[in-house]
């Protein structure tokens, strides 16, 4: 197993943290989303952007002629504490002439059972389900 870089999250008032990797770029969070990405929305985003990375990828290596790529995601969280991610539905939308859907459908689906660190590391109960649009272009 190999660790992480060090996270610092420092509180900067009302429900705010700011911070990231020590020595890198840093981002803010709102516990109140009223300024920033909340902790969980962010988990969210972060599970998007993680699948657009492999989907990404994976069709560069398929040779699939990818112009464009929008992931959309929906999540459903619990009622009772700790409200945690229950489910995530991701949305591919992908633009390009000539693009295979068959092949961007494993991409996505590789991506989501496989790959995406971020999607695999929610618990094993969060349901993860996702669809793919093509956009000829």
């Amino acid at each position: 197993m190999a660790d992480m870089q060090p996270i610092q999250m420092t509180w900067t008032g009302g429900m705010k943290f700011e911070g990231g990797k020590v020595g890198g770029p840093s981002f803010v969070l709102d516990g109140d989303a009223a300024v920033a990405p909340s902790p969980v929305d962010a988990l969210v985003a972060a599970g998007a952007a993680c699948s657009g990375i492999d989907v990404v990828a994976i069709l560069e290596k398929m040779q699939q002629p990818l112009k464009a790529l929008v992931v959309h995601a929906r999540a459903t969280r619990a009622d009772e504490y700790p409200k945690r991610l229950t489910k995530v539905h991701l949305t591919y939308e992908a633009t390009g002439t000539g693009l295979d859907i068959a092949k961007v459908r494993r991409a996505a689906e590789l991506s989501t059972t496989k790959y995406c660190s971020v999607m695999q590391s929610l618990a094993t109960d969060t349901e993860v389900a996702w669809d793919v649009m093509l956009v000829e272009g």
